[in-house]
């Protein structure tokens, strides 16, 4: 297998000797089209040693038809060879003809230089410039070391060289250039490579007309108004087939019916909630019925006295736990409260614990007597 030293340019072309011959003859007959009858030059695919050349010569035919007129190079490229830029840059500085550089979309890697080499440089509105430090690509074997320390020491080599003409070309220190980019791929908007030193002005009309730059790169200058209302429908109409009209006559529609569905769900939201506090009601009314009528049989069954009725009604939420706690009471009232049997010593007609109770104001002795009373009438 053949070896590749570091210095040397690798290529993804094929293997096969006649597809290299085939793109020979063709990057040959694209540069000749591009250059043909013109002082202006195209560079848009990758730049390596087969354009180079044919760039030479096409510089050096300018150079001697006219040492006055300038020569146009426009740039739409992503990078390529080191090799290939260097011997490029020679071209351009040793050409004693003007040359003017205009980046017409990207000017990217080794594409930046040859930008920034130019008699003037221009950059038009939306195009870029990248610029990264020197990246090699390569396929090795296994080598000595020596071998691979002289590659890299080559490698050092190339990587000076290009920080050099960047700083001379955009008058920029080294150490700010090595700050900027080392590591990483520094994307400039036209505005941006203006102020980085790599162009000189952004592309108009004016420009165009004063440099006689090539039209294709001219942005039309369209002398925009607002459209009217009218205007406006009947473009929407025409090139979509929108009814605008007959969309707002909907739009309105879909509206009003809207506004009524609110309409009727808030009234029925009114209607909603006065049943449920009549509801609420009902159902209150019925817990108070059922807790008077526990605490009326508590009563009755001698658990509670009358006096304590409010007392149970508000501190019992609810029926069935009113109901739990009666269940769980013992009758305040023996058969002597009730009056069946007799009292011979003459004492009180009230056992211990009514008596008490009389006594605390818990339950009034009329309240007692009354209540002994309806219990000998039931019985």
């Amino acid at each position: 297998m053949k070896k590749f030293s570091l210095k040397q340019e690798i290529y993804h072309f094929q293997k096969d000797a006649k597809s290299v011959e085939r793109r020979e003859k063709k990057t040959n007959r694209r540069m000749k089209t591009k250059t043909m009858g013109k002082r202006e030059l195209f560079i848009t695919n990758e730049i390596t040693r087969e354009i180079t050349p044919y760039i030479q010569t096409f510089l050096k035919e300018c150079e001697e038809e006219s040492q006055i007129e300038a020569i146009k190079i426009y740039i739409n490229c992503f990078g390529g060879s080191l090799n290939a830029l260097f011997s490029i840059l020679d071209m351009i500085k040793n050409c004693k003809c003007p040359i003017y550089t205009v980046d017409i979309g990207e000017a990217d890697s080794a594409a930046a230089l040859i930008l920034a080499a130019g008699t003037k440089r221009f950059i038009t509105q939306n195009s870029r410039v990248m610029l990264h430090e020197v990246q090699i690509s390569m396929f090795i074997d296994l080598q000595p070391t020596s071998a691979v320390r002289a590659q890299m020491k080559e490698f050092e080599i190339f990587n000076d060289r290009f920080f050099t003409e960047l700083s001379k070309l955009t008058k920029k220190e080294r150490s700010v250039l090595e700050k900027d980019i080392i590591g990483k791929d520094l994307y400039l908007s036209a505005k941006e490579a203006i102020e980085y030193g790599v162009v000189d002005e952004i592309v108009t009309p004016e420009i165009i007309e004063q440099y006689q730059l090539n039209k294709k790169v001219q942005i039309k200058k369209e002398n925009k108004t607002m459209m009217t209302k009218e205007e406006m429908i009947s473009a929407l109409k025409k090139d979509f087939d929108v009814d605008v009209e007959k969309l707002q006559i909907e739009l309105s529609n879909e509206k009003k019916k809207n506004e009524v569905l609110e309409k009727v769900g808030k009234e029925q939201k009114v209607l909603l909630d006065a049943a449920k506090a009549k509801l609420a009601n009902i159902e209150a009314d019925l817990e108070n019925k059922k807790k008077n009528e526990i605490i009326t049989r508590a009563i009755s069954e001698m658990k509670i006295y009358p006096s304590e009725k409010e007392t149970y009604l508000s501190n019992f939420k609810t029926a069935e736990d009113l109901e739990k706690f009666v269940n769980k009471l013992e009758p305040k009232l023996n058969n002597k409260a009730r009056g069946t049997t007799d009292n011979d010593d003459g004492g009180s007609q009230f056992d211990d614990a009514t008596q008490r109770a009389i006594d605390k104001g818990a339950i009034s002795k009329e309240d007692a007597e009354k209540f002994i009373l309806n219990k000998k009438e039931e019985e």
